[in-house]
């Protein structure tokens, strides 16, 4: 399993979420088949790994 296609899974499991009043996010674990403490920190707003290895860089690919 990449880590892109759970990237795109966890995104639209909060969609989902956000979205619908009646899924919860129990039910959004099981449809989206996605890690339950990974989609509670990214609710409360916790950036991905990708994105966080981003800011910490110093140059951009253009400086480099």
């Amino acid at each position: 399993m990449s880590f892109q296609t759970q990237e795109a899974r966890i995104i639209l499991a909060i969609e989902a979420i956000r979205t619908s009043k009646k899924l919860s996010r129990r039910k959004a674990i099981k449809v989206y088949n996605v890690p339950k403490s990974t989609l509670r920190l990214r609710i409360n707003g916790a950036t991905s790994l990708p994105e966080r290895r981003l800011a910490n860089t110093n140059l951009n690919e253009l400086e480099e």
